[in-house]
């Protein structure tokens, strides 16, 4: 999965979160998937991006 993709699934988990309050396994999930991600394209992941 691309960059942009994991971006809006996890700003997607992120908003179920912030409703419910109990972070989900998919949310930590996706938060890692994202970092990492980030992590090989720029050498860094974004602190703006990544709220946990």
């Amino acid at each position: 999965m691309n960059i942009e993709k994991l971006r809006e699934e996890f700003k997607k988990e992120m908003d179920k979160v912030k409703n419910s309050g109990e972070i989900t396994e998919k949310f930590e999930q996706l938060r890692k998937e994202l970092r990492n991600a980030e992590i090989k394209e720029y050498g860094q992941a974004s602190e703006e991006e990544i709220p946990f």
